[in-house]
């Protein structure tokens, strides 16, 4: 078998065009300006592409998973910060650069988390994660089941 590519999906915002990090968390801090894609096709000389891991994931769920076949798609991720990978009429939402369907934290979870919990920023990922499922499950009208199956598949 011959390898013809290499394909990335990177945490953070990553400049399609380019292959590199172009935005992190603070946590991320030396992952910033990182060339993936040049240190890749230089080191293994093959074509190399780099998307943002919830970009990665929504293409993901929309060939092999629950959103097979569908043509619109959003997919959050919530991991080293708030992530969001958005198909629309069957295509990847990237913008000029590829981060147009970053999500970062939606106003309206941040409302309804700082009226009824402390402060966001002494809050822990593990509560972000069980709080952002049960605003989404209100949002969307989803099952109790869809966000303990998220539990249970990031614990390990």
């Amino acid at each position: 078998m011959k390898i013809e590519g290499i394909g990335v999906s990177a945490t953070g915002q990553i400049d399609v065009n380019s292959g590199t990090v172009i935005g992190v968390g603070a946590q991320l801090g030396d992952w910033l300006g990182s060339p993936v894609k040049k240190i890749l096709e230089d080191r293994f000389h093959l074509p190399v592409t780099v998307i943002n891991d919830a970009n990665a994931a929504a293409l993901g769920e929309q060939t092999f998973g629950r959103a097979k076949g569908k043509e619109n798609v959003l997919v959050v991720t919530v991991g080293t910060g708030i992530g969001g990978g958005i198909i629309e009429n069957g295509r990847l939402i990237q913008g000029r650069r590829g981060i147009g369907g970053e999500i970062g934290i939606i106003s309206s979870i941040l409302t309804v988390w700082s009226a009824r919990a402390a402060t966001a920023a002494a809050l822990s990922a593990t509560v972000l994660r069980a709080r952002l499922c049960a605003v989404l499950r209100r949002m969307l009208h989803c099952s109790k089941s869809w966000a303990y199956r998220q539990k249970t598949s990031t614990a390990r």
